[in-house]
């Protein structure tokens, strides 16, 4: 500024030095006088030239400047539209062009390229948006009337429906005549969603802080401002009461903890550190207005909002709580010392089996050395009946029984009476509790051998299975159970006093040599020892009668002579077994033989799995026996739109309830072609999950449905001009 003045004043100078100059020179001849003219217009020049190239150069910052701020007003500007992109759609109409333009947030919003849009837009709804547009604005102009907002819904690409509020803004020429409709397309659909969730997430955590089963508060420094249904019910107080003070002042709480703290130095001390983002867990005592009092345990933490800082306190009444813990420990207690007091093994566990209190008499009776505490009962002893016992303790309230224990770890055995009683609370069991009490008359332990063994021969000579010992060496039967009459119709002596050659000729003539054959090579071999064998033959039994049995046997060996000596084995009648198998096959076979001679897809399905269908499904659906096997049914393949009006009829079939016989969707055959077919369902009355389906194909008939539609629509047309149409 100081330089533009400075010009400015020289200038100045040279034009009023020069004036008396020249007045004083007009008699000096002209053309000197011309000279000294301009030269003093010369010397203006450059002081001129200096000015001016000063306001140029000042015009220069302001241009950049200009610029500079026009190009963040473009970049706030761009970064508005990317804001609004899902938000707003601008297009404009003119009279003879609908959607002369339209912004490129169509992309955004509805999935449709612009040019696409512009040219398919009748297809998606959007004609509405032109049609008639130019008349009902001229309509309201004419009538004073504003053009007011209105709902529309359009397709987006993915096929859902989008909801638009439309703002229009006409445009007239100079005459008054409407040329073109700028208009704003408002996305109303993400609104109404952010709203309902907002709503129901801000109605949820309502809910959840009024509900909660624990007191809930929220502080101000140490003031209370906010809290729950539950704390007022906690402390016994109205809102009122309790607002705008500290719950930890003298008015709720003792002047020293049970601890021996100061209650308001500790309060302090503890809200200190909750807001410096230190998370606060303790325990605090309370006294209410009527004198009572509760213990609680407290959970203070910081949290911000609108950046300003609150406490969150949690608190939960542990009163009862500690009443419970101290009875458990006086139990806890009385039962320890039954426990070190008792002449007898005692022995407790949790739900899981696992061990929670042993005494010192099960150590000293099976000589343990080693902590058997936090292991599983069934680790103790070998014997699975001691195992059975404690599994039978989750249907029974008590079990004993008798029976020489032995220890897994030292082998130690002893003769026991054992009792079990479980620990049931609301009617779940939680453990048990057993004691052993070591036998020692003889008399008592060789009636627990006799029942043993008494229970033994019951269950052989009750079973319908026939248990043998051979003697290789002697060629002799050592032992045959009651049950080998029921089978061969031979008594046991007459069994035990048949040679090789009468015991062979039992076997029917065409499973003679298959069982030669493996016994021979079972009494040869020496590797195989304690190997289970298994053969299927038929017997010829003493009335004639050919029956089929199983025998499961293994050969017994003599390690020093390196070869078997017995064979120990069952034989089961297996008749009926084979009957069935052999129908089954049978009717397998004339069903597959049936199903693959109709024109129709056949589907057997057990237990809801595909376990059998037939080339023509195959040729239906395009999928192969394999691809099929296993899968519930063929609702899998059907297209998208028929899914959602078929997932309750689904469940109707696959339960057999709601009497549905028959029923037609699509599906998509493999390879992605539709067809439509006509299930019917026959299902089985015993076991609704077993049924058998007939399929067929219908696509032909349901176009032929169609080309009739048409055809009689058009029929109805042409009457409509021609009359009646023969």
């Amino acid at each position: 500024m100081q330089k533009r003045i400075i010009y400015i004043v020289i200038i100045l100078i040279i034009i009023i030095a020069t004036q008396p100059v020249l007045t004083s020179l007009l008699v000096l001849d002209e053309n000197i006088i011309y000279m000294l003219t301009s030269l003093g217009y010369l010397l203006l020049i450059f002081p001129v030239y200096f000015l001016l190239q000063d306001f140029l150069k000042d015009s220069n910052k302001q241009f950049k400047k200009v610029l500079k701020e026009k190009k963040e007003i473009i970049k706030e500007y761009q970064s508005v539209l990317d804001a609004i992109k899902y938000d707003f759609i601008f297009y404009e109409h003119k009279r003879d062009e609908a959607f002369s333009y339209i912004s490129p947030s169509v992309k955004d919003i509805l999935g449709f390229d612009v040019e696409d849009f512009r040219k398919n837009h009748k297809r998606y709804n959007a004609d509405i948006l032109y049609n008639g547009a130019f008349d009902r604005i001229e309509k309201s102009v004419a009538e004073g009337l504003k053009s007011v907002p209105f709902e529309i819904e359009i397709e987006a690409r993915d096929g859902n429906y989008i909801s638009f509020e439309i703002s229009e803004e006409p445009y007239f020429d100079e005459e008054g005549k409407l040329i073109k409709i700028k208009a704003v397309a408002h996305n109303a659909s993400i609104h109404e969603q952010k709203n309902e969730v907002s709503f129901h997430e801000e109605e949820k955590y309502q809910t959840l802080f009024d509900n909660i089963n624990d007191a809930v508060f929220v502080l101000d420094t140490d003031r209370l401002i906010e809290c729950n249904n539950k704390t007022l019910n906690m402390f016994q107080v109205s809102l009122e009461q309790l607002i705008m003070y500290s719950p930890f002042s003298h008015k709720y709480s003792p002047k020293i903890q049970p601890d021996g703290k100061d209650s308001k130095e500790e309060s302090l001390r503890r809200m200190k550190l909750a807001y410096e983002g230190e998370k606060q867990v303790f325990v605090w005592k309370y006294t209410l207005l009527n004198g009572d009092s509760f213990t609680a345990n407290i959970n203070l933490s910081l949290f911000h909002y609108r950046s300003k800082k609150y406490l969150l306190a949690v608190v939960k009444d542990i009163t009862e709580q500690l009443k419970i813990e101290q009875q458990l420990k006086e139990r806890l207690h009385y039962v320890s010392l039954i426990f070190d007091q008792s002449s007898y093994v005692m022995i407790s566990f949790d739900a899981e089996g696992i061990i929670t209190n042993i005494n010192n008499v099960f150590y000293e009776m099976f000589k343990e050395n080693e902590s058997l505490l936090g292991k599983h009962i069934n680790d103790l002893f070998e014997n699975q009946e001691f195992q059975d016992a404690v599994e039978l303790l989750n249907l029974e309230e008590k079990v004993s029984f008798r029976a020489i224990l032995q220890s897994v770890r030292t082998q130690e055995k002893v003769s026991s009476l054992v009792k079990m009683t479980s620990l049931i609370e609301k009617d779940q069991v939680k453990g048990g509790i057993i004691t052993i009490e070591k036998i020692t008359d003889t008399a008592e332990l060789k009636k627990i051998l006799n029942k043993k063994e008494a229970n033994f021969t019951e269950i052989l000579n009750k079973s319908r299975d026939a248990l043998y010992k051979y003697n290789i060496e002697e060629d002799k039967y050592e032992y045959l159970s009651k049950a080998i009459f029921h089978i061969f119709g031979y008594s046991i002596e007459e069994i035990a006093a048949m040679s090789a050659e009468e015991s062979i000729n039992i076997i029917h003539p065409d499973d003679r040599d298959k069982a030669d054959k493996i016994l021979s090579k079972l009494i040869k071999d020496n590797t195989e020892n304690d190997k289970l064998h298994s053969i299927e033959y038929k017997i010829i039994r003493k009335d004639g009668e050919v029956r089929w049995v199983s025998d499961n046997y293994s050969a017994i060996y003599d390690n020093k002579k390196k070869k078997p000596i017995s064979i120990l084995g069952t034989l089961m009648d297996i008749t009926e077994k084979v009957k069935i198998e052999e129908a089954i096959k049978e009717k397998e076979y004339l069903l597959r033989m049936m199903s693959e001679n109709i024109s129709q897809g056949i589907t057997i399905i057990t237990d809801n799995k595909i376990v059998l269908v037939n080339k023509r499904l195959e040729e239906i659906t395009g999928y192969s026996p394999k691809e099929l096997n296993h899968l519930e049914s063929l609702f899998i393949f059907a297209i998208e739109r028929e899914k959602e009006r078929l997932k309750d009829v689904y469940n109707k079939i696959i339960t057999g309830t709601g009497g549905i016989q028959e029923l037609t969707f699509w599906i998509s055959r493999k390879d992605d072609r539709n067809i439509c077919i006509n299930n019917k369902y026959h299902f089985d009355p015993q076991n609704p999950k077993n049924r058998f389906v007939i399929t067929t194909d219908i696509t032909q008939e349901k176009i032929n449905q169609y080309k009739l539609t048409q055809s009689l629509e058009l029929k109805k047309e042409l009457e409509s001009f021609l009359g009646p149409i023969i």
